[in-house]
């Protein structure tokens, strides 16, 4: 199965990277393939 996150960033160019590993690093995800998506 493959997931899709949408994530909106404004002015947010300081916590994507934690947001990113954060994700990457999810347990409960790491089963599945998983997409991201930053939008400005």
């Amino acid at each position: 199965m493959k997931i899709s996150l949408v994530v909106p960033v404004f002015n947010e160019e300081a916590t994507i990277p934690i947001f990113y590993k954060t994700v990457r690093e999810f347990e409960e995800l790491k089963p599945y393939e998983v997409e991201i998506v930053f939008i400005n």
